[in-house]
């Protein structure tokens, strides 16, 4: 597993192609970033200084400064000592020096970005899809299966019905306990921390092809309540995503928030632009968001209490893991816009108001969703970052935390998000996910005692329930709902009936889809008790309909996963109405116990 610091960075080589510009404002224009006869050592020793070295058209070189009140006492000073040499130090947003120094380091970034993970602990990275023992084994099992089938289909089918009626058995029985220590109802919320005692925080948004959204995310973005002069954000947008830097260009921002471009360059996803990112922050935690997100403008703080009550509990005597991560629930709001937005939100107050406050809960591992995880930045770097490889980076990372025997908690807070509303985006989005998730479990499973080890068995169990377990129950689906119609057919005839096992098995099979759908259900309501029941009773009774289409993205996603396992399917969004007020404050769940590691 990745240990460690961050590797040095050194300079962007003179051969490098000019990465576009983006520049706030105009005075700065003529000052641009320059490679001094630095060590690539030193380069990347200050590449998380509030200072970068600039040289100007003119020739004069300078150090530019990111403004606060020590930097704008320095400059003073030297101005009174020698008014002649006033042009050494300038002044500039926290902001502007930050993209400047990515400019500055874009070859490394883009290197670091791409290869840090893959090149430091190859077994964790999805660069390669298959291990080539996990190749030999499906071959074999496919080459096996059909023998089988060739030679007895009868006694294949009772042999996968059991083994699939059992795995459906397991799904549902985790959906069931996860209803049992999923309610976080009532409890109170953490106390606010003061101003003094927040650490600083950094907050990354990859952005591609969002030139709707811009207006939106940066108003949510200055809405957080957390003291600026503790809080850099960072905008990572493609260098050749015109539109959206061209929308950025209109909108004036706050001197704490940095666009950052991030050159071209494959693989072309998320994770890539997070990890570009990373060198560059100074926060003691980071945290994600995405183009569309509104969280509640306290999040960032019920983050920081999350970890101090852990760090509290543990410095009293309490035998808890360190806290790596906590993660806010995120919710659908345009649930008015038609079944899959409708399906979508239900899925969600499932996920995020019942499922996963109850694996916080039972210390299990999370696999995280991929907007506001709210990470300490020492347990980010120690697991690598994120794998640029994986289109779920988010689970991904959050079974990396639990290996290095890091929890992740949920928090009482809210990012809200809008859905797909057209089958054409949402089958895409999930089968993105879908295939993010086998590559997951692959990468996870090429050494599996190694991995029960780390995990533990409760954890060992749950990562296949959770991971495994619903992958199959989406491809076996049809399936599973095809023999129940041809057992109620059956039922239904005069004719001799078929032999005992086989009826058996198809009775068994009808009887653990109604209890999955049930289980699904239930944990639905559940969720959605959290926020507002409204319409559940229609959504819940199409969950079967629902499941089929969540079967037809499970098979895009096997096939997408041969074909082009690293291909990142895009997502369109769209601004809300300007009159949008969330529905409710902090009604996520909370997960108790929480513990923060300590700052680098």
């Amino acid at each position: 597993m990745p240990t460690g610091t961050l590797p040095h960075l050194g300079a962007a080589s003179p051969s490098d192609p000019p990465p576009v510009r983006f520049r706030r404002r105009r005075e700065d224009a003529a000052w641009r970033p320059y490679r001094p006869n630095l060590s690539a050592s030193l380069a990347g020793a200050v590449a998380l200084a509030p200072f970068v070295p600039v040289r100007h058209a003119d020739g004069r070189v300078a150090t530019l400064y990111a403004d606060s009140a020590r930097a704008r006492s320095l400059k003073q000073s030297l101005e009174a000592r020698a008014p002649e040499a006033s042009e050494i130090i300038q002044i500039a947003p926290q902001g502007h020096v930050q993209a400047l120094w990515a400019e500055l380091l874009a070859a490394s970034l883009s290197d670091f970005a791409t290869n840090w993970l893959a090149t430091r602990s190859p077994l964790m990275s999805a660069r390669e899809t298959l291990a080539a023992w996990q190749r030999w084994f499906l071959l074999g099992l496919l080459a096996s299966l059909a023998l089988w089938a060739w030679l007895d289909l009868a006694s294949l089918f009772v042999a996968g019905g059991i083994v699939f009626s059992c795995l459906y058995l397991l799904l549902a029985g985790a959906r069931l306990a996860a209803i049992a220590h999923g309610s976080h109802r009532g409890e109170s919320d953490a106390a606010r921390v003061p101003d003094r005692d927040l650490a600083a925080f950094s907050v990354l948004v990859a952005v591609h092809d969002e030139a709707a959204v811009m207006r939106q995310l940066v108003g949510a973005l200055r809405d957080l309540d957390y003291p600026p002069s503790k809080l850099d954000i960072m905008i990572l947008c493609e260098a050749d995503d015109r539109p959206t830097l061209a929308a950025l260009e209109q909108i004036t921002l706050p001197d704490h928030v940095a666009v950052i471009s991030v050159p071209p360059g494959l693989p072309r996803t998320k994770p890539k632009a997070l990890n570009f990112g990373l060198p560059l922050t100074r926060g003691r935690f980071v945290t994600v968001y995405d183009a569309e997100d509104r969280p509640e403008p306290d999040q960032l703080r019920r983050a920081v209490a999350a970890h101090l009550e852990r760090e509290q509990a543990i410095a009293a005597g309490a035998e808890l893991r360190p806290l790596a991560c906590v993660q806010a629930a995120l919710h659908v709001t345009n649930r008015g816009e038609g079944f899959f937005a409708k399906h979508f939100r239900l899925e969600y107050m499932a996920l995020f108001d019942a499922f996963l406050p109850a694996l916080s809960k039972l210390r299990l591992p999370i696999p995280l969703g991929g907007t506001s995880n709210h990470f300490c930045r020492k347990a980010l770097i120690e697991a690598g970052g994120w794998d640029p490889y994986n289109v779920t980076e988010d689970a991904d990372l959050g079974i990396r935390l639990a290996r290095l025997g890091y929890d992740t908690a949920v928090i009482r807070s809210t990012t809200f998000e809008e859905a797909p509303t057209r089958f054409g985006p949402w089958v895409r989005q999930r089968a993105r996910w879908f295939k993010g998730w086998w590559q997951t479990w692959f990468v996870h499973m090429r050494e599996p005692g190694r991995l029960a080890d780390e995990l533990g068995l409760a954890g060992f169990v749950a990562f296949q329930t959770v991971l495994f377990g619903v992958l199959v129950s989406m491809l076996v689906h049809p399936l599973f709902l095809a023999a129940t119609f041809a057992t109620v057919f059956s039922m239904t005839q005069a004719a001799p009936q078929e032999a005992g096992i086989e009826v058996l098995v198809r009775t068994l099979g009808a009887f653990n889809l109604v209890l999955g759908y049930a289980a699904a259900a239930a944990l639905s309501w559940v969720g959605a008790s959290e926020r507002d029941q409204r319409g559940v009773i229609a959504l819940l009774l199409q969950i079967p309909i629902y499941w089929l289409l969540l079967s037809a993205a499970g098979y895009l996603a096997v096939w997408d996963l041969i074909r082009r396992p690293h291909h990142w399917h895009k997502t369109p969004h769209k601004a809300v109405a300007p009159d949008f007020e969330p529905e409710l404050e902090s009604q996520g769940a909370f997960a108790d116990g929480f513990q923060p590691t300590l700052a680098e």
